[in-house]
């Protein structure tokens, strides 16, 4: 409540005015009081009158707040509240994903969920399960969701995407997700082929459209010219080589896939036709193509032909890439990945040599001979380290690619400066490629 003041007459004002004069005595109404006294009372009322009491304070602030900046009313860009009366429509109805983060959420509030991602990205197989359940808050929980994809979980995690895209691992990440919502894989691989300076998100996102082509039984063409980039952008950031080599299942189904993916001219096989004498026609075409990459190019393991049955002859020939640092070698046709493959590098003295290449001569079971003293050493021969194949490079006929006696020295830097395969990917090359193959190594 507020102070009440019973007001004196004017004659007692005028009489408590005169104070400042010095009367002894001031009559109020009936009541004579000294002077001071007096002035003391008026004072205390006119304090009364004008100080709100605590009850009112409190009661003021309750019912009447003031708005902090964060609840001041701003305009809403995402979903409205529905109308009452009426359904509100689901995701599907509206023809779009979820509620998608505003830039700000996704830009202020995801770093560290972008480098959970590009952690687990980067780990191995093994690895990666541990440190996406060790992930905490609601970063660790949207990489766990996105997980589900490599676990035949597509399907719920698109649906829970349809209720809200995740802010968490950034905008880059939520264009990517919002795509698949919307239009599936055909929309995906379209913002993922575009897309310019990828981040980490386009990393996790590409291997997870390979991989569900590959679940999906549609592996196109678009799949393994993605899963190209792929290979390369990971070793152009420095993705360890036991993380590049995991994907060797996945580019091994494309190239034995690369038939119904690749282009390919249909020939009528003839009487007396074989691979061999097809491999010679071609050879004088300017093709390189060996007998092995038509096979593989019409899902065939048997080496005869029958005249009058169709093969699919591969427009595009096999080239040859490898990295030195990260003693990887691979098989392309174009741009689409065939085969990726383990090897092992020259030694410190003996640096194998980068650069621009082509096959020469190609040996069966070699013979190889010490360019260090002249000595021969057979085909079979432990101390032979050629193994059961030898293509030489052209340009420099004592570096090539080849196999070995000894597995276990694949992966290391052991080599006298030749590319070294296993034996079984050594025959595999060779029966894929032909004199003339392009081949280039990378630092």
């Amino acid at each position: 409540m507020q102070g009440t003041l019973v007001l004196p007459s004017l004659d007692a004002t005028a009489q408590l005015l005169c104070l400042f004069r010095g009367p002894s005595l001031v009559r109020i109404g009936f009541v004579r009081f000294p002077a001071f006294i007096s002035l003391l009372v008026f004072l205390g009322a006119l304090a009364w009158w004008f100080w709100p009491s605590t009850e009112s304070a409190t009661s003021t602030s309750t019912q009447t707040p003031i708005a902090t900046a964060e609840e001041v009313a701003l305009p809403v860009s995402g979903p409205q509240a529905p109308v009452a009366g009426t359904k509100e429509p689901t995701p599907e109805e509206a023809g779009h994903a979820g509620p998608k983060p505003s830039p700000a959420e996704a830009g202020a509030n995801s770093v560290a969920g972008i480098r959970l991602l590009d952690s687990w990205h980067r780990a191995s197989t093994l690895d990666r399960p541990g440190v996406a359940d060790s992930a905490r808050g609601a970063e660790g929980k949207a990489l766990q969701n996105f997980v589900s994809l490599w676990n035949d979980g597509s399907d719920a995690y698109r649906v829970a995407l349809k209720n809200q895209i995740p802010a968490q691992l950034g905008a880059e990440f939520a264009s990517y997700a919002e795509a698949w919502t919307k239009k599936g894989l055909k929309g995906l691989d379209e913002v993922l082929a575009t897309a310019v300076g990828p981040g980490p998100a386009w990393f996790a996102w590409s291997e997870a459209f390979v991989d569900m082509c590959q679940q999906q039984r549609m592996s196109g063409q678009q799949a393994g010219v993605l899963c190209g980039k792929l290979i390369k952008r990971m070793i152009a950031n420095g993705y360890s080589r036991e993380r590049i080599l995991e994907l060797i299942p996945m580019v091994n189904e494309l190239g034995d896939a690369a038939g119904g993916n690749l282009p390919g001219e249909n020939y009528v096989v003839a009487s007396g036709d074989s691979y061999w004498a097809l491999c010679r026609k071609w050879a004088d075409l300017g093709r390189t193509t060996n007998h092995g990459w038509v096979r593989l190019f019409n899902g065939r393991t048997r080496t005869g032909l029958r005249a009058g049955e169709t093969l699919s002859i591969p427009k595009v020939d096999i080239s040859i890439e490898a990295w030195r640092d990260i003693r990887v070698t691979s098989a392309w046709a174009g741009d689409y990945p065939v085969r990726l493959w383990d090897s092992s590098m020259g030694e410190e003295a003996a640096q194998t040599p980068l650069g621009e290449f082509s096959l020469g001569v190609f040996l069966d079971d070699p013979t190889w001979t010490n360019p260090r003293t002249g000595e021969q050493v057979p085909a079979g021969n432990p101390d032979n380290p050629l193994g059961t194949r030898w293509m030489a490079f052209k340009e420099q006929p004592s570096y090539g690619i080849h196999g070995t006696q000894d597995a276990s020295t694949i992966g290391s830097f052991e080599s006298w400066g030749c590319i070294r395969l296993r034996n079984e990917d050594a025959e595999d090359l060779f029966d894929l490629v032909g004199p003339g193959a392009r081949v280039t190594i990378h630092p």
